[in-house]
């Protein structure tokens, strides 16, 4: 599996090569082959094994092109905020949060940027990303505002965030009474001195 993104690379998308693999490859998924070159990553982060392949996402919108090796968002300058809510496993649900979601970014003028996830035999989650140009002081602000905003309307349609980045841990902080008293327990139980991440989350 290894060998089909350097195989996918290297061969030019005019050519009769890469016409032949795309047919094959359109006999097993519908997927364009570009997505389909990202299985071995997707599959290496399933078992646990890192890539910066996927973290080149954040360059999106960067005034350079991401590294080949040694990638680094924040050292680079990239403008990229993420946020994901779970739901349980069912379409019904994905497409009410997508329903939620996506009108949010027309709004504030985004490409929208998401996936969905498996976490386990009941539940999925979405990572909703915003890419924007942190040079751009307007944008900037709209992004943050935008992030606000899903985080209210995703909660407020009862999908709990399963995790958010690190500048908006504070936004994770659930209404559900039951579901904290619950997580503060568990917090107590394994962290009783409040050493590993105090406070956020909303979680003491």
């Amino acid at each position: 599996m290894k060998t089909l993104p350097r195989f996918i690379k290297k061969t030019a998308p005019n050519s009769l090569k890469f016409k032949l693999l795309n047919l094959v490859k359109l006999a097993l998924s519908p997927k364009h082959i570009e997505v389909m070159s990202l299985l071995p990553d997707m599959y290496g982060i399933l078992q646990g094994i890192p890539t910066e392949r996927i973290i080149k996402s954040a360059y999106f919108k960067a005034s350079g092109l991401a590294p080949e090796k040694e990638v680094n968002p924040a050292r680079d300058n990239c403008g990229v905020m993420w946020l994901a809510p779970a739901f349980p496993a069912s379409g019904k649900y994905a497409q009410e949060l997508l329903d939620v979601v996506k009108p949010l970014y027309r709004q504030y003028g985004f490409d929208f940027s998401g996936c969905i996830a498996r976490m386990g035999d009941r539940t999925f989650y979405a990572l909703f990303g915003i890419f924007f140009d942190r040079e751009n002081t307007q944008e900037s602000d709209r992004a943050i505002e935008l992030y606000q905003n899903l985080v209210e309307v995703t909660q407020k349609s009862g999908y709990q965030l399963y995790r958010s980045g690190i500048p908006y841990w504070n936004c994770g902080n659930t209404e559900s009474v039951g579901l904290i008293n619950l997580l503060n327990s568990i917090k107590q139980t394994v962290d009783p001195e409040g050493i590993f991440a105090p406070g956020r989350y909303g979680i003491f």
